[in-house]
């Protein structure tokens, strides 16, 4: 199964506006008693989403990451211990 026919089949949550998440910026959301970070790159029209939790301190903390790119690929920087994790997979 392809990755985008596994996403189609997700139920997905409207949480905002595009317009309302600043470009180059995060923001968190509670959804179902869970923290998410979502962050607009540039004048994008998609966000990405991922844990608001940093894995390495537990802290709430992602949303307020750096977005930044390494070796071609989109990341966010924990601003805890600067981790780096992708935006596209999390890893």
């Amino acid at each position: 199964m392809t990755i985008l026919k596994e996403m189609n089949e997700l139920d997905w949550v409207d949480v905002c506006a595009l317009d309302d998440l600043t470009p180059n910026t995060g923001a968190g959301a509670l959804i179902e008693h869970q923290q998410i970070a979502i962050f607009r790159v540039g004048a994008e029209k998609r966000v990405y989403a991922l844990s608001n939790q940093d894995p390495f301190s537990q802290a709430f903390v992602m949303s307020r990451g750096i977005i930044g790119d390494l070796q071609g690929e989109r990341v966010v920087a924990s601003p805890i211990y600067k981790q780096h994790f992708s935006l596209a997979t999390g890893r």
